[in-house]
């Protein structure tokens, strides 16, 4: 009974050693697939960041096209661009007997870019010559007129926070007589976003279109876009 004993142990032990050894190579052929996995990883993870290289690298070589590009577009504009804008009429001016003698005139077909003024009998000096009761006409890079938007006047200058945070010098600046609108073309009503100022509506728009690509490198280049009003 005792030898029996001792051969079923025997063979119990065979079958849980044989058994051993099969998770043994299971385990071993998991392990051998999951290194394959690994390997698999680690070269999509090569070729991604290759990827990620190359692309950056076409990113900052757009990048460059499109500044070039942009600064082309705005040399072709000028420089230094002068700009007119024609304030609506405000209290006693909107008297029907005052609005007869309105000296502004807006030439048609002239793509917003020319503004006659009436002397009215009233003696002017333009081109170096003496102009009496006659009308003087003006050409600017754009007039807007009494019904133009702050938005207008924003939209035609807006090009220009692009050239600031690319690195050009730029000034915009307003000047003109007392009353006539210059605060509130710079800073506007304070109504509402549509009616923002040139100021707080480039600030806005900086800050939207502020470094699309973090990994350009800014060259910061000599250049002046200067706009008058």
């Amino acid at each position: 009974m005792s030898t029996n004993k001792q051969a079923v142990q025997i063979e119990t032990q065979n079958t849980e050693i044989a058994e051993l050894k099969n998770r043994d190579e299971t385990n071993k052929s998991r392990i051998a697939t999951l290194e394959g996995i690994v390997e698999d990883f680690k070269a999509s993870e090569r070729e991604l960041k290759e990827l990620v290289a190359e692309l950056e690298g076409k990113a900052r070589e757009h990048e460059m096209l499109r500044r070039r590009l942009h600064n082309t577009i705005q040399e072709l504009k000028g420089n230094i661009r002068v700009f007119c804008r024609v304030r609506p009429l405000l209290g006693e001016e909107k008297n029907p007997e005052n609005i007869s003698t309105n000296p502004f005139n807006y030439p048609p077909n002239c793509d917003n870019k020319n503004i006659d003024v009436a002397q009215g009998g009233r003696e002017a000096v333009a081109g170096g010559q003496k102009h009496a009761g006659s009308t003087l006409n003006f050409a600017f890079d754009r007039v807007f007129g009494p019904s133009s938007t702050q938005s207008e006047v924003f939209e035609e200058i807006s090009q220009l926070v692009q050239s600031a945070l690319d690195g050009y010098n730029t000034c915009i600046f307003t000047y003109g007589q007392t009353g006539s609108g210059k605060t509130f073309t710079m800073e506007g009503p304070g109504k509402g976003m549509a009616d923002l100022g040139l100021v707080r509506a480039s600030s806005s728009a900086s800050l939207i279109i502020a470094a699309p690509c973090s990994s350009v490198n800014r060259h910061w280049l000599t250049g002046y876009r200067v706009m008058r009003f």
